[in-house]
C-alpha cells in the first residue's frame, strides 16, 4: 500500500471518530465513554468542546 492511501485512511478515520464524538457531547455522554469508544484522548475531546 502505498504510503499517501495510508495516511489518507488513518486521517479518514480520525475525522470519523472525531464526527461521532461531536454527537455523543451534544448528547452529553461522558468523556471517559467518548473515550472508549472513539479512541481520542481527553485533550482532544476537549478541544471539540
Amino acid at each position: 500500500m502505498k504510503p499517501e492511501k495510508k495516511n489518507g485512511e488513518i486521517k479518514g478515520a480520525k475525522e470519523k471518530s472525531i464526527e461521532i464524538a461531536k454527537e455523543m457531547l451534544k448528547e452529553r455522554m461522558s468523556i471517559d465513554k467518548i473515550m472508549k469508544f472513539t479512541g481520542l484522548t481527553k485533550e482532544e475531546i476537549e478541544k471539540l468542546k
